[in-house]
């Protein structure tokens, strides 16, 4: 019977990288003792209690396909410390016929007598790790009352010490802070201020903090982080929200009382009065925003974008025309407004379809389906060209493990081929999957496709949001007033 393999380890700590071989080698002397036949290794670096694992995902769909018999894993806490996943897992091998067995010798589904024992080691490990957690989260919040900053990355304006207190950085964040209450204090919104701070140039947190992702344009979401962060008066306010459980990761805010605060740890950058006006003020903008009216999706919205930057325009009342969003966020040293009034686009289009209608004749219909059928035949013929190499590597990687079970290879030189066959599979896998998308996207049309779309384009009477999503893809907007529309389909 055809085996899948599952790994996984908690961390990618070098103890850790020990255990992903030593789970791998008794696999391999498992299958051996049993006659049974690889299909694959899975692993993951991940936390049990994970829903989403990259290793645990590509099994569950080669499961689907039917591509293995059995899985094997070391335990059942391996495969997962969530009994509503374990019981996902369970549901797609019951599906598919397939077998689980772990080699601590406590679940074994091909035999009758432990099938029923599943369910109760799924909770058995899940309240595991609940206890664990509980351990931990008692073990920090201990720290936190010794006013020990245990986040990874400081508040913006400090750093954090080897001893876990915050320090003032020397540089002009801390003084970046100020100016963010100031001006709040003066009226300016969110947003402004986040433009005026993009305007100067101001590094923004992810980018002192050195994130890979770092932008250089602050966000109004930023800067009411930073005017709502009480660490800036001095104390150190932790435990402000957890996750909901071990197997849900969505974080939750804690009442205030079950905060947990340490008062004039570090030095602070905003006085404890400035703080409270500012939170008096937040508090009082939230109350007038209560039972405002939903955002409103103008009829061109996401589907104009500026033919400089590339952002989306948006719809701005006070002009009664659409800008790059980026120029209405930011100002002209990021970007021109590209202005555009609703009337110009839709008079286009509405010429543009009228114009294609008229053109409809028999002739050119036919062509258009001959045409596509054609472009349709081109591509199943690379599907089964793709398909059939992949085969052909699946065939190459069961004789090369039949090689290394009977011995005739020793390991180095499996690894070495079959990485080498790996490396093909994937680059085949990224073709086929290349070919996928390409066939799903607007450029291939089926026959009846193409007679539902120009009956259609023959009832449409105005231009509206469904008109929209039927034949445009998106509008590239020129600072000069003009614009360029990309239909969903073309017929010449």
């Amino acid at each position: 019977m055809k085996t899948a393999c599952y790994i996984r380890v908690s961390t990618d700590r070098v103890e850790q990288e020990e255990s992903l071989e030593n789970q791998k080698t008794l696999f391999i002397q498992y299958i051996k003792e049993k006659g049974l036949e690889l299909a694959g290794f899975y692993s993951d670096v991940e936390s049990g209690t994970k829903e989403k694992r990259d290793g645990l995902d590509k099994m569950l769909e080669d499961a689907k396909d039917k591509k293995f018999e059995v899985i094997i894993s070391k335990d059942l806490s391996r495969l997962s410390r969530n009994v509503k996943l374990a019981y996902q897992i369970k549901e797609v091998m019951e599906n598919k016929n397939i077998h689980l067995i772990t080699l601590d010798g406590l679940v074994d589904t091909t035999d009758f007598a432990k099938q029923n024992m599943f369910g109760l080691y799924a909770w058995i490990f899940e309240q595991e790790s609940v206890r664990i957690s509980s351990r931990i989260k008692s073990v920090y919040k201990s720290k936190m009352k010794e006013g020990l900053f245990l986040g990874s990355i400081a508040p913006y304006g400090y750093s954090i010490t080897e001893s876990k207190s915050l320090v003032v950085r020397d540089d002009i964040t801390h003084l970046i802070v100020r100016e963010i209450f100031d001006m709040f204090l003066k009226e300016h919104s969110y947003q402004g201020i986040a433009k005026h701070l993009t305007a100067k140039g101001i590094p923004t947190p992810s980018s002192v903090a050195g994130k890979s992702n770092a932008g250089s344009y602050w966000h109004g979401s930023t800067i009411k982080l930073i005017l709502s962060n009480p660490h800036y008066t001095g104390d150190m306010v932790q435990a402000r929200e957890e996750t909901i459980s071990v197997t849900n990761k969505n974080r939750r805010a804690l009442p205030l009382e079950e905060q947990i605060r340490v008062e004039n740890t570090h030095e602070a950058i905003i006085d404890k009065e400035t703080y409270a006006r500012v939170q008096n003020i937040i508090s009082k903008r939230k109350k007038k925003g209560k039972g405002k009216q939903k955002k409103i999706t103008y009829l061109f919205t996401n589907y104009l974008y500026c033919s400089d930057c590339g952002g989306t325009l948006k719809f701005v009342k006070s002009r009664k025309s659409y800008l790059c969003g980026k120029h209405h966020r930011y100002g002209n040293h990021i970007c021109t407004s590209h202005i555009i009034k609703e009337d110009a686009i839709t008079d286009t289009i509405t010429d543009d379809l009228s114009g294609l209608v008229a053109s409809l004749s028999d002739e050119k219909l036919a062509s258009a389906i001959k045409a596509l059928r054609k472009q349709n035949s081109q591509l199943d013929g690379e599907f089964k060209r793709l398909n059939k190499l992949i085969s052909t590597n699946d065939n190459k990687k069961e004789k090369l493990l039949d090689l290394l079970l009977a011995e005739t290879i020793d390991e180095d030189i499996y690894r070495l081929k079959m990485n080498k066959l790996n490396l093909e599979s994937l680059n085949l896998e990224e073709k086929l999957l290349g070919l996928k998308s390409q066939s799903e996207g607007n450029a291939f049309y089926s026959h009846e496709r193409l007679v539902k779309e120009i009956n259609d384009i023959k009832s449409f009477t105005t231009i509206n949001r469904n008109v929209l999503q039927k034949f445009v893809n998106r509008i590239i907007v020129n600072n000069n007033g003009t614009f360029d529309i990309e239909y969903n389909f073309k017929i010449n």
